[in-house]
């Protein structure tokens, strides 16, 4: 999903818009833009089929956001038939890293230019041995993929040679290290060398949770060699932790001209989205709220399970496959039942499938599990294969393989 705007011809016009007011007259659009683009027929029918039974707005909105990312990804033309289905799923390892000693979790990915960001939480400094003797710690930390998925390399190192704080805890906010984290999700890019970060901030003295809010920090790469990202906050939180869902903690993805950002909210087991175009991704007043039905401007408050598009969800993220011509969701779940899961949909609002199990993992602490599945698709760009990482506890990184039917 690249960062050039659509083209035209994905594009429905506003006059367009306007004179499309009934169901037929919407279908005969989306018809007509749909024959535009070279998708192989069984996609096509696939997406006219979800189109469908939508309407209105609605319909147009998919409909572009659906073409702009599958056309150019047409090249794909052999692609799996729904359901997903398993062939095989193969663990190839502990993730480490090539340039220090650390225990950590979660591990989002998030592109920007040539460079794969992994962005982690509770980073723990740690020797060759990988012991518990305490050396110090960061709530989040950032290293790059390699062509490994069992090697990261970690840069921008602090004089001990151990990773710093990524998305930075600010004096200015009232904020130090002994009590306050940065919960992070994926970097997601917005122009060249430049993206966005969505935060958490979590007031946790003596260990006890308080998540005040969630916010947007830029993330700028420098032209060091390797290039270190530098993170800005651009306030200490937009939405309030305890009125409004964590937008962005459970990562966001990029698709067409918006950014879709989900997260969960207190007190209940949905999940939710905020959605904004990418060059506005930086203005709050600019966000729209998934209601359910169609995307409003006013700010969400009242939410519940009709507003909520994932339900009894840990971590995960969202990502396109081109093997399926699909959004998909790979995550793990509340039941802590050491799965990794995916769903599918046409739209980052979905409706999205019934779960597909992708990996049953094994704990490597008797009663405990895994947490934060994390697909990366990078390693195999035709989608038939993806590496997914997960966290099991206590802060142990694995990779599996897991190839599509």
């Amino acid at each position: 999903m690249g960062l050039d705007r659509p083209p035209e011809k994905y594009k429905i016009s506003h006059e367009s818009r306007r004179r499309t007011t009934g169901s037929r007259k919407t279908h005969t659009l989306i018809s007509n833009l749909v024959a535009c683009v070279p998708l192989p027929k069984c996609c096509r029918i696939k997406i006219e089929q979800f189109l469908d039974g939508c309407s209105g707005p609605v319909a147009l909105t998919a409909a572009e956001d659906i073409l702009f990312v599958a056309g150019p990804v047409q090249k794909h033309c052999k692609r799996g038939q729904l359901p997903v289905s398993v062939a095989r799923a193969e663990l190839l390892g502990n993730v480490r890293s090539l340039t220090t000693h650390v225990k950590r979790d979660l591990g989002f990915q998030g592109k920007i230019g040539d460079h794969v960001l992994l962005t982690y939480g509770d980073t723990m400094y740690s020797d060759a041995n990988y012991t518990d003797n305490w050396r110090g710690m960061t709530s989040d930390s950032m290293a790059y993929a390699t062509h490994n998925p069992l090697e990261v390399l970690d840069v921008g190192l602090n004089d001990e040679r151990f990773p710093v704080q990524f998305c930075p805890i600010e004096k200015k906010f009232g904020e130090n290290a002994a009590e306050c984290a940065m919960g992070i999700t994926n970097v997601v890019e917005t122009s060249p060398g430049q993206g966005i970060l969505y935060f958490l901030k979590n007031h946790r003295p003596d260990g006890e949770n308080h998540l005040v809010g969630a916010g947007v920090a830029t993330v700028t790469m420098s032209n060091d060699y390797p290039a270190i990202p530098r993170v800005t906050r651009l306030s200490e939180y937009w939405w309030d932790g305890e009125t409004e869902p964590w937008y962005g903690d459970v990562g966001a993805i990029r698709s067409g001209d918006h950014i879709y950002a989900y997260g969960h909210a207190k007190s209940t087991p949905y999940v939710y989205v905020t959605r904004v175009l990418w060059h506005n991704a930086t203005n709050l007043s600019c966000y729209e709220y998934w209601n359910g039905k169609t995307w409003q401007s006013d700010r969400l408050y009242n939410f519940g399970e009709k507003e909520g598009v994932f339900w009894q969800v840990n971590q995960g993220q969202v990502i396109w496959s081109n093997y399926y011509g699909t959004y998909m969701f790979v995550y793990s779940d509340n039941w802590m039942d050491n799965k990794v899961l995916a769903k599918v949909a046409y739209t980052p609002t979905g409706p999205w499938s019934d779960p597909v199990m992708l990996y049953q993992a094994t704990p490597i602490t008797n009663g405990s599990s895994i947490y934060a599945a994390v697909p990366h698709p990078y390693y195999d760009e035709s989608g038939k294969n993806l590496v997914v990482t997960f966290t099991n506890h206590p802060n142990l990184i694995q990779a599996v393989n897991v190839t599509f039917a």
